[in-house]
């Protein structure tokens, strides 16, 4: 597999397999002699992934911090926090999921600040001074070696810390390094990457060339789905995967998430849901409900006509029509695997839901239709 390298908005981007090679050749360019690597719990470890990075890089001085969580707090961030400002060094490599390369873009940009990571979420004021950041995504889904936020939870609640400095410099996606990844991770996360890529679309903040990156994003994930349920091993399909993730990340960046992802935080903060299983299960859906639009509950200032097309639009990226994209965003749900839902509390779901995403939303919803909607998924 060739060695594609291009910019995707502001971050470089080298993508092929074994491209994890070009870590050095990015660190010379950075003139680094001090490299912080950020991770997961164990994943990077037990693959021999940790090892391999170090030893592409005999001439710096690496230091290693591990067992970032899948859904960082604002207390774990503030560990890696204090342990890279007592070292201060040249660059940042995020690896892993997006969590471990969210964390990595914290670290980066607050490393010269001496506040506390809540505070920076109070204030949502960012120091603009930072070291490089260089992101190596394990598994194909969030975007986020390309996209200006990071996420990070605090008591019960999603933050979206967002502003260009978080976007990575370098981004080295190797579709080897997700083979062996669980199906049921690379399959949802994948469908987070779909999902991403569908509402960017339809957001009230898209943008031509958000579309474009979009719809790049959408002819090539749905066909990747369900490719990967036959043969996750596959490395071809998992470079699909990293591509559309890629462009679905791209698209976000400009356009932001909308209603899936605004209501899905909470079956993911109070159920243990997948983040991505969670989207998936709203998706369909949104893509009937934002078509459904009239100048009374529409939220995009450009009207209900243009919202309508733009959701027939995204439709013909999937099927037929907007019937037909409802019904196979369905058939991915049925033939990826079993998403478990526990028993949960409608009220306190509706505390965790991001009105920020919402809002981009061009359709709008009340209380009573969301309410509805979780009792239906929930089945109560």
């Amino acid at each position: 597999m060739q060695l594609v390298a291009t910019n995707i908005l502001t971050t470089n981007v080298r993508c092929a397999s074994h491209a994890v090679a070009e870590l050095p050749h990015v660190v010379a360019s950075l003139k680094a002699q001090h490299v912080f690597i950020i991770t997961g719990t164990s994943s990077a470890q037990k693959s021999g992934l940790l090892d391999r990075l170090t030893a592409l890089l005999p001439t710096c001085s690496v230091t290693i911090h591990g067992g970032v969580s899948s859904h960082p707090s604002a207390a774990d961030v503030q560990v890696v926090l204090n342990s890279i400002r007592s070292v201060q060094p040249d660059v940042v490599v995020g690896v892993g999921g997006g969590s471990s390369i969210d964390v990595a873009k914290v670290a980066s940009v607050l490393i010269h600040s001496d506040e506390d990571i809540t505070s920076i979420l109070s204030s949502k004021e960012y120091p603009t001074k930072k070291v490089p950041i260089v992101a190596i995504p394990t598994l194909a889904g969030t975007g986020a070696e390309v996209t200006p936020f990071s996420v990070v939870y605090h008591e019960g609640k999603k933050f979206s810390l967002d502003a260009p400095q978080f976007a990575p410099d370098f981004a080295i996606i190797d579709p080897e390094l997700a083979v062996g990844a669980p199906l049921s991770h690379s399959y949802y996360a994948g469908f987070d990457a779909l999902s991403q890529a569908i509402e960017a679309f339809w957001a009230v903040r898209s943008t031509p060339e958000s579309d474009a990156h979009a719809e790049r994003a959408i002819r090539i994930l749905p066909d990747a789905l369900m490719k990967l349920v036959h043969d996750p091993t596959d490395v071809s399909v998992r470079h699909e995967l990293a591509l559309g993730s890629m462009y679905a990340g791209a698209a976000i960046a400009i356009a932001r998430t909308t209603a899936p992802h605004a209501l899905s935080y909470p079956f993911t903060i109070f159920g243990g849901v997948h983040h991505g299983a969670a989207v998936a299960m709203l998706l369909p859906y949104f893509i009937a409900y934002n078509h459904c639009v009239t100048e009374d509950d529409c939220v995009d200032p450009r009207g209900a006509t243009y919202v309508r097309h733009k959701i027939e639009t995204v439709s013909s990226f999937i099927s037929d029509s907007v019937d037909g994209a409802v019904s196979r965003v369905e058939k991915l749900l049925t033939i990826g695997p079993d998403i478990v839902i526990p028993s949960l509390d409608v009220k306190e779901m509706l505390t965790g839901v991001n009105l920020d995403r919402l809002g981009n939303n061009p359709r709008a919803l009340n209380e009573q239709t969301i309410s509805d909607l979780y009792r239906y998924i929930l089945n109560i």
